[in-house]
């Protein structure tokens, strides 16, 4: 088997479609989801529940918003949708709210919309979102966040697209220099990341790390797979957070 590169979009969109479509990969996950998962409630951490995980973590997003209470959004963003899978999680949970699934990869957004035909798809680049000032209610990205050039400026996109009192909630990788990620994207601290992200007009309503839940099983798996490069990588990061930040 030949092991795909960590994923990393500051290479590209072909880079990240050769890992997000290469067959080992898309084995290993079975199905239109590619991120690492959240296991806390998983007994069994085998390779045979990783849907399930993936599940749980979009899952996660929503149980922090409800956790937090909230009025009822109109219109819903979720940024970094890789194959469509989380939009199809976020359109059935929010109902008749408009959902769009965007993606700077044209190639996934094209599988997205062939697996989920009754959902806006677009091609977006996440720094420079092609939405006018307060468009969304809540904007989510779920395990993308750190793929964008810099983070810094998604945020401050964010923040403009959003309406006041909307809210970006993020899974979101934490690493120092080192890996092989954007290091314009690296950060000293969660501190130091909860400060960048309210330096661009938000207040936190929760961030915590569950990398120990995230990671830590996901590095085993593929490690188990033949993906022990990718394992090793994934050591880097310091810190898996989940997070709720409102405008």
């Amino acid at each position: 088997m030949n092991e795909a590169p960590l994923k990393a979009a500051h290479v590209g969109a072909a880079e990240y479609d050769s890992v997000i479509f290469e067959a080992g990969i898309r084995a290993l996950h079975g199905c239109d989801f590619f991120n690492v998962g959240y296991w806390h409630d998983i007994a069994d951490k085998s390779a045979e529940n990783i849907q399930r995980a993936s599940r749980a973590l979009v899952g996660l997003h929503l149980e922090q918003e409800e956790a937090l209470g909230t009025g009822a959004p109109l219109s819903v963003l979720d940024i970094g949708c890789g194959l469509g899978a989380t939009t199809r999680i976020f359109a059935d949970h929010y109902g008749a709210v408009q959902v769009i699934g965007g993606n700077y990869s044209a190639r996934q957004i094209d599988h997205a919309r062939r697996a989920q035909p009754d959902i806006a798809f677009e091609v977006v680049d996440a720094n420079a979102l092609p939405f006018a000032d307060a468009t969304f209610d809540r904007i989510h990205a779920v395990e993308a966040a750190f793929h964008f050039e810099p983070r810094q400026t998604f945020v401050q996109e964010a923040a403009r697209v959003l309406k006041p009192g909307g809210r970006l909630i993020l899974t979101d990788l934490l690493y120092r220099h080192g890996i092989a990620l954007p290091g314009c994207n690296a950060v000293r601290s969660i501190e130091d990341y909860r400060n960048r992200i309210e330096a661009c007009g938000f207040r936190t309503l929760d961030l915590r790390d569950i990398r120990s839940d995230t990671v830590e099983p996901y590095r085993a798996l593929l490690a188990q797979a033949g993906y022990p490069k990718m394992a090793r990588a994934l050591g880097h990061i310091f810190a898996y957070t989940v997070g709720v930040f409102e405008r």
